[in-house]
């Protein structure tokens, strides 16, 4: 996914990132994310700092805010729908 932020920066965020990203705004923890994505804890952390690295932002409060001004962007993108059809995996219990 490439897109352009409100500073006019053109970035561009695999499937991976996108997802971890969608899901810690709706307020899941890495460890939430990591069991309904199916990726370990550590994958979804590395996506967060990765994500985190590309936008330039240094704490969860800065990349909660840069989410928030171009949240628009996210909405009804492709990606984001398909996250959205994406079905949880099995638990492994």
């Amino acid at each position: 996914m490439t897109f352009m932020d409100n500073t006019r920066r053109f970035l561009s965020f695999n499937e991976n990132e996108v997802a971890v990203t969608w899901f810690f705004m709706t307020g899941m923890t890495l460890k939430q994310i990591a069991e309904w994505s199916g990726l370990n804890e550590k994958a979804v952390s590395y996506y967060k700092r990765r994500m985190m690295r590309k936008i330039g932002v240094k704490n969860n409060n800065e990349f909660i805010m840069w989410f928030l001004e171009n949240r628009l962007i996210y909405q009804n993108s492709s990606e984001e729908l398909s996250i959205l059809r994406r079905s949880a995996p099995d638990s492994r219990n």
